[in-house]
């Protein structure tokens, strides 16, 4: 499942998963996925964090944060993120959103 997720998290970061975002949230967006890289998966959620203080509702930087919590096991965090980046307004993610919201109906499924 761990695999999944991470596939998932690259196919975002490869299609600009801080695009237009500032440094610093850029910055913490490659260390999380560092760390994700790295199987810290919780350790991959808290620099994800920090990167939605510096870009609060970035759709993409929510995908990853959602990708961490699964990873680490946190369901209920995975939909909650699937869930934000998939209500974003910004007309341009409609396919991430489409995305988003597949996932996190897959993430409440596998909750059960």
């Amino acid at each position: 499942m761990r695999a999944g997720v991470f596939i998932l998290c690259v196919l975002a970061a490869a299609s600009g998963a801080a695009k237009g975002a500032s440094r610093e949230a850029a910055n913490n967006v490659r260390e999380g996925l560092g760390r994700y890289t790295a199987g810290d998966y919780i350790g991959a959620a808290q620099a994800f964090d920090a990167a939605l203080e510096a870009e609060p509702g970035e759709p993409r930087i929510l995908f990853d944060r959602g990708c961490a919590g699964l990873a680490a096991g946190d369901f209920d965090a995975a939909v909650r993120f699937f869930d934000q980046a998939a209500l974003t307004s910004d007309r341009k993610s409609t396919r991430l959103n489409s995305s988003h919201t597949v996932i996190s109906y897959a993430v409440f499924c596998l909750k059960k």
